[in-house]
């Protein structure tokens, strides 16, 4: 590697017949060269420039080489030192060694030491600069697998093609789909694989916010906004700014939020509720919804304007029953992550209980078949869970056994309303007959969850407290 590809090396001495020498041999070797005179003129630039080498001598006015070296370590802490020293201060220069510097040099200084010294401490600089980029694109890496949708389905394989195109450029995209079908799973996969990946990625759930704590929450307040606001609150946009804000259930958003997100969107600025001052921000924004929003338009309860500004590149996640053969690969992703965390030695499905869960329905999609998975391995002693476990869910309930002359859908739909009953009467015991909360612990949409309760003849209010 050619000196030149290095970063620039900066040179701390009061004494210009020691500093300019220095900067005349490193920039003979084509190196870009800072010099300052002082380790107060130091610190003022450390960490506004990127310097892959400082070289300063031990004995400054003023600031002293060892403070200036501790202050760096702080600064800029990948940078290289190497410390300049008379003979009589080699202990000293032993000291900066063990504080963290790379070498040292005694004066006078040899013009060929000097090249020596350096040129050693740049390819070490350089090289763990190469190991940390590479440690960090392996976590990239590691990051986008964990954020990638499960499934070799023809519907799941459409889905990357989509977000690998849509992540390397900055266009609003609208994902829509039915409830616990991955929505914000695919948000984050669009921004781990785009350049905005090391930037923040910020999540908003619009429908679980009343109008004024969204718009607070969004663009943040300044003091005396409103009772209460004794100082200044950063929004969602502030904390996003550089990086990505994903609005998830974006068509619970109320007309007048609408029309603040569209002027947001258009010119990428906003003010603080009770503020005046011009906010600028750069932001990606990454959109979701179960609802179809082209008829809320039409309804008059969602802007067409703003509608045509989220939606440039739509993209639709299938339901788990338009994708069957997922399924398999969901549950053994969800055991091995589950397994750790329960502390269990559940090691899968039998056949036969797989093939149930295959063509079980699953109104409430991916988010319900992996409470269910963990349900199942809590409450299940069984190495194997067999189709006998999925009548068994909760603690001293009674299985209803297939009957060797039943066919076997009939079979199947006779574990799988019994599984849903019982899990659904734990849950509405657990929460008082509470729908909503027994909806949001189950990973469903209370819609759903209503339509479970009406199929298996349950009433709500008997479990109430």
């Amino acid at each position: 590697m050619a000196p030149n590809d290095f970063g620039q090396v900066l040179v701390v001495d009061d004494d210009e017949e020691i500093r300019e020498p220095v900067r005349l041999i490193l920039e003979a070797e084509g190196l870009t060269v800072t010099t300052v005179p002082s380790a107060e003129s130091a610190v003022a630039i450390l960490g506004e420039v990127p310097f892959a080498l400082m070289i300063t001598d031990l004995s400054l006015s003023g600031m002293d080489g060892l403070t200036l070296l501790q202050r760096a370590q702080s600064l800029a802490p990948r940078m290289s030192s190497i410390i300049l020293t008379g003979h009589g201060t080699v202990q000293t220069a032993v000291k900066a060694l063990k504080m963290g510097a790379a070498d040292y040099l005694t004066k006078p200084i040899r013009p060929d030491e000097l090249m020596l010294r350096v040129k050693k401490v740049l390819h070490q600089w350089e090289l763990e600069n190469q190991v940390q980029a590479l440690q960090q694109d392996a976590n990239r890496r590691q990051r986008r697998m964990s954020d990638v949708l499960v499934g070799e389905s023809a519907a799941m394989r459409d889905i990357a093609t989509q977000i690998a195109m849509v992540a390397k450029s900055d266009v609003t995209v609208l994902i829509t789909g039915e409830s616990g079908t991955g929505k914000e799973v695919v948000a984050r996969a669009i921004h781990r694989m785009s350049k905005r990946q090391e930037a923040p990625f910020v999540i908003v759930n619009c429908g679980a916010l009343s109008e004024e704590l969204l718009r607070d929450e969004l663009f943040g307040h300044e003091p005396g906004a409103f009772t209460g606001a004794t100082k200044a609150k950063k929004g969602f946009f502030d904390e996003a700014d550089g990086g990505t804000l994903f609005l998830d259930e974006i068509g619970e958003m109320t007309p007048p939020i609408q029309v603040q997100l569209l002027r947001v969107l258009q010119s990428q600025q906003f003010t603080r509720v009770g503020g005046t001052k011009t906010i600028e921000v750069d932001v990606r924004l990454l959109s979701a919804t179960n609802k179809n929003l082209e008829r809320e338009v039409k309804r008059g309860t969602f802007r067409e304007d703003l509608y045509y500004r989220i939606n440039v590149v739509p993209i639709v996640t299938p339901p788990l029953r338009e994708r069957r053969d997922d399924i398999p690969l969901l549950v053994n992703h969800f055991m091995a992550r589950f397994r750790a965390e329960l502390d269990v030695t559940t090691k899968g499905f039998t056949p036969r209980a797989m093939r149930l869960l295959m063509e079980h329905e699953w109104p409430g999609n991916v988010r319900e078949l992996a409470n269910k998975v963990k349900r199942l391995m809590v409450m299940t002693n069984q190495e194997w869970i067999d189709t006998d476990a999925l009548g068994a869910v909760t603690p001293g309930a009674v299985s209803i056994q297939p009957s060797a002359e039943e066919p076997y859908q009939v079979q199947k739909t006779r574990f799988l309303d019994l599984f849903d009953r019982r899990y659904l009467e734990e849950s509405l015991r657990r929460f008082g007959g509470n729908v909503s909360r027994a909806a949001q612990a189950a990973g469903m949409d209370r819609k759903s969850f209503w339509r479970k309760l009406k199929r298996c003849e349950l009433d709500a209010e008997l479990f109430r407290r």
